[in-house]
């Protein structure tokens, strides 16, 4: 058997073989679903906007620590 349709055999039988990983089954469950819901209509996605293209907050915010 030539070399290359041996490899080819040889690949194939490594695609077959289990790799052992076992992915965990996806939670699709989430506990508050309009968390995640973001708008252009929220009051605060334009200043989000300018924060992320000026990284300056605009003056009526303020950082609290």
């Amino acid at each position: 058997m030539p070399k290359s349709k041996k490899a080819l055999a040889l690949a194939d039988l490594i695609s077959d073989l289990s790799s052992g990983f076992v992915e965990p089954p996806l939670n699709e469950n989430f506990p508050d679903e309009h968390l995640f819901t973001i708008t252009s209509d929220d009051p605060w996605y334009g200043d989000m906007l300018v924060y992320l293209g000026t990284q300056k907050l605009s003056p009526h915010l303020s950082v609290s620590r």
